[in-house]
């Protein structure tokens, strides 16, 4: 088993980014550029890390047709292990939608998981091995139920991270946080997981701490423009980060996501893991891929140096 192993169970899908020129209008055809690239929430994380040097072994479930060939075949260049991903041949790819506006935000997103759900928990059973040496296991909730709560329930001794990735997902969860050592959240997904209302800093940190009572040891909840709230225990902190102009938003909470991961290797504390997470979700923002392929150790350094 490879040093600093990071096992990854989750989305491998195509991103289907269309990029409107102007103002988007409803019911009209809006003229615009249409990009295809590489994502899926636990891939997009595993390339992340795969890129500033993390050993990174994805789970995902893949399809048999091109567009699966092109994931796994690119996944692999890129220095992603995706020995453990399961193939169902008769089956296509996961797939990804989205439909930007002129500043670089999501106006709709579409995704198609259906593969990815066919993944069962005798399937991770039968890679158990790459799952229990991990220095870290990583989940978004893509994942079936049943497959998310084998991973809680027979994991418990490896540091879990979960990324609830929408609210709707995030019911999967919900009620079930017993376990998992860094969940990493926006404000709605707090809100949902906790039946708290989140419309000021007194709201927000009740959010967290109702999280942390329930057994999460460290919650990044990412505010947008705003930056990010972080706690663990006691310890509380938050900051704001100044951004460029946004070309494409869409990977930004992934990023965020592998930086606590790679902050976690590194062994720092929970403000500079903050703010390196932090690097990672600026890097990523400006750039049309789902994944800033520029994205490096150096870069996230140069950058962290000057949050």
């Amino acid at each position: 088993m490879r040093d600093n192993q990071i096992t990854v169970i989750g989305a491998a899908n195509i991103d289907i980014h269309g990029f409107s020129f102007d103002r988007m209008i409803y019911k009209e055809s809006n003229p615009g550029r249409v990009k295809f690239c590489l994502g899926g929430v636990g891939r997009n994380i595993s390339e992340n890390l795969a890129r500033v040097g993390v050993n990174v072994s994805l789970i995902s479930s893949i399809g048999g047709d091109a567009n699966s060939r092109w994931l796994m075949s690119a996944c692999t260049e890129i220095g992603i292990d995706m020995t453990g991903s399961i193939i169902f041949e008769d089956s296509q790819s996961s797939i990804y939608l989205d439909l930007m506006n002129s500043n670089g935000d999501m106006e709709l997103g579409l995704s198609d998981l259906v593969v990815l759900e066919m993944m069962t928990p005798a399937h991770l059973v039968e890679r158990h091995h790459l799952i229990n040496n991990a220095k870290a296991i990583v989940l978004d909730t893509g994942l079936s139920e049943d497959t998310i709560y084998h991973v809680l329930d027979n994991y418990a001794h490896i540091p879990i991270f979960i990324d609830p990735v929408s609210s709707p997902k995030a019911k999967k969860i919900k009620g079930r946080l017993q376990g998992i050592h860094t969940l990493k959240l926006n404000k709605l997904e707090a809100a949902f997981l906790t039946d708290i209302d989140i419309k000021d800093q007194a709201s927000l940190i009740a959010a967290a701490a109702a999280m942390l009572k329930q057994g999460v040891k460290r919650v990044f909840i990412t505010l947008g423009d705003e930056g990010v709230y972080y706690q663990e225990g006691s310890h509380t902190g938050s900051f704001k980060a100044a951004t460029d102009k946004v070309v494409n938003a869409t990977g930004a909470g992934d990023a965020f996501m592998a930086g606590t991961i790679y902050a976690f290797i590194k062994g720092y504390g929970l403000e500079e893991t903050a703010k390196v997470a932090t690097g990672f979700a600026l890097i990523t923002l400006n750039d049309e891929n789902t994944v800033n392929p520029n994205i490096s150790e150096e870069a996230i350094s140069a950058i962290t140096g000057n949050i």
